[in-house]
């Protein structure tokens, strides 16, 4: 199972700088900006963003709920080892996460595991996230044990479904799932939540198994309906199973640079993570600590500055460098 979390949030860091780069690049243009009004405005921009950092580094806006470390396939790449070997100890009270973490501020939350559908309780939690106000509730999940009464539930409680898909060819998805017959199920289960009207979206991991189907995969879950808008082509996570595929160079670059903006992971035995894929940083256990606890821990904060000024840095070289070309191809216009 992979989750690639896509929660919709402001990344500060680069409307500032996409700011500052219109700012120059109208200034390369010759446009007139009076310097009173672009300082007043730079300075309601900085206050206004940096409201929304501090809200981002110190709360907790997306959640992400590992409810069992139990799946019934077996990927090659999946970050947290999961397997039909493992079992749900219960060690969680997943309701009174649900329950501390809006009272923390979170509105959104998405349930993963292992497999979130091997854990008989899943309907519970969904209606208790949509009860106590949860804005965005999303399951992830490998669509092979999608029954009526869950697809139901969905609907009801205006869940939204996430998958994993991997090739177009049943022999090389199934070389990735490591189960046979895993392609039909997958394939019936987004056929069934599309005939259910059950807003789906679909991550296609790429890795040397399938890296020669990605493109015909693409077209293959367009042919079933899926919006191509929702389907998402990522690469393989060197954590868990995946660190057997792809080698750690730095967390920064394992890393999407988006989870200082007020996230947290709580795994299956209460360990918390700052994001699914940083399992070698460890925030706290809600064996000792509550969810509040370690939302206002400086370990996250800590975790979540140092992410926040990596990602700051490497958009800023990003933008430089596109103002760069901008300012050559506007020079050889002239």
């Amino acid at each position: 199972m992979s989750a690639y979390s896509r929660v919709a949030g402001v990344d500060t860091a680069m409307r500032l700088q996409s700011d500052e780069l219109s700012e120059n690049v109208r200034s390369a243009k010759g446009t007139p900006v009076s310097k009173r009004n672009a300082s007043r405005a730079a300075r309601a921009r900085r206050h206004s963003a940096g409201i929304r950092g501090s809200q981002a580094l110190n709360g907790l806006r997306f959640l992400w709920l590992e409810i069992t470390p139990g799946c019934n396939l077996h990927c090659q790449h999946c970050y947290t080892e999961s397997s039909p070997l493992l079992k749900d100890p219960k060690i969680v009270d997943w309701e009174k996460v649900l329950r501390d973490a809006y009272r923390a501020g979170c509105r959104q939350v998405q349930f993963i595991g292992g497999e979130p559908t091997c854990n008989k309780q899943l309907a519970q939690y969904v209606s208790t996230a949509h009860k106590l106000g949860y804005t965005f509730i999303e399951v992830y999940t490998n669509l092979t044990l999608l029954s009526e009464r869950l697809a139901d539930q969905f609907r009801r409680y205006r869940v939204n479904l996430a998958t994993s898909f991997y090739s177009s060819l049943k022999e090389t998805h199934e070389e990735v799932t490591g189960v046979e017959g895993s392609f039909e199920r997958t394939v019936a289960g987004i056929q069934y939540a599309l005939r259910k009207k059950i807003p789906l979206r679909v991550g296609l991991v790429s890795m040397k198994t399938n890296e020669h189907d990605v493109a015909e995969a693409v077209k293959f879950l367009v042919g079933l309906g899926v919006d191509k808008g929702k389907i998402e082509i990522d690469h393989t996570r060197p954590v868990g199973r995946g660190s057997g595929i792809v080698k750690l160079q730095s967390l920064e670059e394992t890393l999407c640079g988006q989870c200082w903006q007020g996230k947290l992971a709580v795994s299956w035995d209460g360990s918390c993570y700052p994001c699914v894929f940083a399992r070698r940083v460890m925030v706290g256990n809600l064996s000792k600590s509550s969810v509040g606890e370690i939302v206002r821990s400086e370990k996250l904060k800590t975790f979540r500055r140092r992410i926040f000024e990596h990602s700051r840095k490497r958009m800023y070289a990003s933008g430089q460098e596109f103002l760069n070309r901008f300012l050559t191809l506007l020079s050889e216009t002239n």
